[in-house]
């Protein structure tokens, strides 16, 4: 029987092009990785533990890329705090 994995949305806000977007992460990840806004193309880098994303900024490229889901791009906030 395959083990589910929980996810968790994670919005992002991109001062690039000045719109915010979800993203689903696992549970289960750790690490640094590179968030793409799937409106501009922007890297956002962070590190993430246990799923949710932390205030730390990583300043270089990671290989594992998150992109935003492009159905979710808004000018306006889309999760609540």
């Amino acid at each position: 029987m395959l083990k589910k994995i929980e996810r968790i949305k994670e919005q992002f806000w991109c001062q690039e092009c000045k719109h915010y977007f979800l993203t689903y992460l696992r549970k289960n990840m750790s690490g640094s990785f590179t968030v793409e806004c799937p409106s501009c193309k922007h890297h956002h880098f962070r590190a993430i533990v246990n799923g949710v994303v932390t205030e730390t900024r990583v300043r270089q490229d990671h290989k594992d890329i998150l992109i935003g889901l492009k159905a979710t791009l808004s000018t306006t906030p889309i999760l609540r705090a």
